[in-house]
């Protein structure tokens, strides 16, 4: 019996109930009112997976049903607006770069952004013609997310007019002509101020009423109030580094008070805009490095904030992929960097003696961390391997080009906790790669170890004892739990 003829005879049953007890459903069936006589129902007469799947393959009349082709083409149109609606958006993002770069043919800077306060009220415009008169949502949600990605922009712009006339710091630097805006007066300033304000705030309301949903009055304030940075008449690495990493640590501490919970934000259109956040910062750096001398301790401090921005971006991202391997990746080369400036910083202070102790300390600190951050194997074990060749390699050759005994005592302590480090994470690479470079150390300074005990006599070597005595004994006695804590609050990260 056919799938088909099954149905007809027994509609009024359900079919989890004819596969589990047929004998029951019959005697349903006979007792039903105005039911006339049929058939029994035996296992014989049951489809099996077989004909289920060949009736979805073939139906039981001829050519296959207009539903799959219809659904077929309705898929490929939306595959194919997505490429154009995409290609759009790109389209216009390439527009407002090439406004920015030549202006399109404006007579000065104030009619230049008068024209970006046009395009960004004509992009919001756009959102609500197709939201309201062709109901389209997702062209409209594209039209409002450039609206609201011109909004930082158009701050920036206001920002730079605002420098033209008022500076706190003194720094000077020959601007090129792209970069270069320049406003006639005090009065037309405040007038251009003020279109801007009317002109932005309603655009950033609405935009985020689309895009942000539940979260539109937090989303709009923090964008507001992140854009409004750029106006500070301050140019001076000195100054912005620091102002950056509180206000890159603020918003984290906005998205994650306020955006835990809510579920639009974990769309698409809510992972734009809490990302959109961060862009008024991310100019600044721009800005600063494209345009003004850049310190070593200003550009540290840097390096951190956008490591621990990197960091949150990949706490956030539940499963690992392609884009969370890549954060991954960048935050192990920010890492890079920021240990390298620190080596610039503290050696300006303390000397060439403890370059290859800053260095260890701040990049195997941070590498540390990725380390235990990754939930996949192999990369966190490629990290670790690449953690601890990067760290030997420095000891060694600082080893090789200083001669003294704090750069001793550094290439004796690292490898050692490089050792331990293996011990509590149960990593055989890294206790091989430690115990290697201790071997190393010791030899390369096999000579002056010599000397010394030569020339400490007995006292040189009641000290080795009594200190490798007391190691022991600290082992012996802290050991296993010092390394039982240790895992676990590894594990609790």
């Amino acid at each position: 019996m056919s799938t088909a003829t099954l149905n007809a005879r027994y509609s009024s049953t359900l079919f989890a109930d004819v596969v589990e007890n047929p004998a029951q459903v019959n005697t349903d069936v006979a007792a039903a009112p105005g039911v006339q006589s049929l058939p029994e129902l035996t296992k014989e007469d049951l489809p099996t997976l077989d004909d289920l799947e060949s009736d979805m393959r073939t139906p039981d009349s001829g050519p296959p049903r207009k539903s799959f082709v219809i659904g077929d083409l309705i898929r490929k149109f939306g595959s194919l607006s997505s490429v154009f609606r995409v290609a759009g958006v790109a389209a216009m993002v390439l527009s407002m770069c090439l406004f920015l770069l030549d202006g399109m043919g404006v007579v000065n800077d104030t009619q230049r952004f008068f024209k970006m306060l046009l395009l960004t009220g004509l992009l919001s415009a756009g959102g609500f013609a197709l939201s309201f008169l062709l109901k389209e949502q997702r062209g409209a949600r594209s039209f409002f997310g450039l609206a609201l990605l011109s909004v930082p922009v158009n701050f920036a712009v206001l920002g730079a007019l605002l420098y033209s006339v008022f500076q706190i710091d003194a720094v000077s630097t020959v601007y090129p002509t792209v970069a270069h805006w320049e406003i006639a007066s005090v009065a037309s300033l405040g007038s251009t101020m003020l279109l801007a304000a009317v002109a932005l705030l309603p655009v950033t309301v609405f935009g985020m009423s689309v895009m942000g949903r539940e979260g539109r009055a937090w989303l709009s304030g923090a964008l507001l109030f992140s854009s409004s940075m750029l106006l500070l008449p301050i140019r001076d690495t000195a100054f912005i580094a620091p102002i950056v990493a509180v206000l890159v640590f603020a918003l984290m501490g906005v998205v994650k008070h306020c955006g835990e919970g809510i579920i639009s934000l974990k769309t698409p259109a809510g992972r734009f805009v809490q990302a959109l956040l961060f862009l008024p910062p991310a100019i600044m750096l721009f800005r600063s490095f494209w345009l003004y001398d850049v310190g070593s301790l200003s550009a540290l401090v840097i390096a951190l904030t956008v490591y621990v921005a990197l960091r949150y971006a990949c706490q956030r991202i539940k499963l690992e992929g392609v884009v969370c391997t890549a954060l991954h990746v960048v935050c192990a080369t920010t890492a890079f960097v920021a240990a390298s400036l620190s080596v610039d910083v503290v050696s300006r202070v303390a000397g060439p003696s403890y370059e290859a102790l800053i260095f260890s300390v701040v990049f195997g600190g941070l590498m540390f961390d990725i380390e235990n951050r990754v939930k996949s194997i192999k990369m966190a074990k490629a990290l670790g391997i690449f953690t601890s060749i990067v760290v030997a390699t420095i000891i060694l050759v600082h080893q090789q080009f200083h001669d003294d005994t704090a750069v001793f005592v550094i290439g004796l302590s690292v490898p050692i906790a490089l050792i331990c480090a293996g011990i509590m994470q149960q990593q055989k690479y890294k206790i091989l790669i430690g115990g290697l470079t201790l071997a190393t150390t010791v030899l390369l300074n096999a000579g002056g170890m010599i000397q010394f005990f030569l020339h400490a006599g007995w006292f040189g070597f009641a000290s080795l004892g009594a200190s490798a005595i007391l190691v022991a004994s600290l082992l012996e006695r802290f050991g296993a739990v010092f390394s039982m804590r240790v895992r676990r609050w590894l594990v609790s990260m």
